[in-house]
């Protein structure tokens, strides 16, 4: 080959050289674009087995700000992810992935243990890859940190508990007398409450009278009517009498117009006479029961 033709074909390979060593520096550039989106993201990435011990097989390196593991510890034990799901959501969880092969997707919620020891709420969506002949490959999977508003959601299923719970008080009146004082509006929630909490008490207290005063109630309709004829009829068969006090006027209307079954309710305008009946009627059971047979 002449020299020419030489120096032609190195110059070829020089700029080809160049070209590739350009694009190197562009994917290098990529690549920790990437890195530093995925370390600065809120959502951990990772993919694992479809199947087993479902053992990570990538982990994203923002992990360690989580929960404060590497991604190695993941990828270098098949078994480290499942041995730090809490033992009360093992189950569940290998449930719900054991049936992702029939939508190709599945997401849950289940507490995982920080390197700290603490247990840390996560959110995890788990996507199922497949080859061109439909077979699994692997799982695709981004988690997310909810221990925040999981906490939050606790707090205020607790907080709503505490209110339903005052909102529903069960006063004793005497050894054998009960009274729920109920104040403000009425809804589903609310009057299963009542009902929960009066035969509860009932059951607790060993109660004969059940007064349910409903003189604070803003709206009595004709929903509020049939929930509280309902608690009624429930406490009748754990043997208790009820008292309904507080009947207004047009209350004691609509009961009428309804053609509500008030049989064995005893029905008063006020709780302080509505006591009076109460405690009567708890006398009465009492000599009824120390009656012989």
């Amino acid at each position: 080959m002449e020299a020419g033709g030489v120096r032609g074909e190195l110059d070829i390979a020089r700029r080809r050289i160049a070209e590739l060593e350009r694009e190197l520096v562009d994917v290098a550039a990529k690549e920790a674009r990437l890195r530093g989106l995925v370390s600065a993201s809120p959502i951990v990435i990772y993919t694992c087995k479809p199947s087993g011990d479902y053992g990570v097989t990538y982990m994203s390196e923002n992990v360690h700000r989580f929960f404060g593991y590497t991604a190695e510890d993941f990828t270098s034990d098949s078994s480290f992810w499942a041995e730090r799901v809490h033992p009360d959501d093992m189950d569940r969880i290998f449930r719900s992935l054991e049936k992702l092969s029939e939508h190709d997707y599945t997401k849950h919620e289940y507490r995982f243990k920080h390197k700290d020891g603490r247990w840390r709420w996560v959110h995890d969506d788990v996507a199922l890859s497949r080859d061109a002949s439909g077979n699994a490959i692997e799982c695709v999977g981004f988690w997310q940190d909810v221990d925040e508003r999981r906490t939050a959601e606790e707090l205020i299923r607790r907080q709503s508990e505490s209110l339903r719970e005052m909102s529903t008080p069960l006063v004793p009146i005497s050894e054998h007398v009960v009274a729920m004082p109920l104040i403000g509006l009425m809804d589903s929630h609310r009057a299963q409450q009542v009902l929960s909490t009066l035969l509860d008490g009932i059951g607790r207290t060993g109660a004969r009278v059940a007064i349910i005063d409903i003189t604070g109630v803003a709206l009595v309709d004709t929903y509020v009517a049939s929930a509280l004829i309902r608690s009624a009829k429930a406490a009748q068969l754990m043997g208790a009498r009820v008292v309904i006090t507080g009947i207004r006027p047009e209350v004691a209307h609509m009961l009428v117009s309804l053609q509500i079954d008030l049989a064995g309710i005893v029905t008063s305008g006020t709780l302080q006479a509505g006591i009076a009946v109460a405690q009567s009627l708890a006398r009465v059971g009492a000599t009824e029961s120390a009656r012989p047979a």
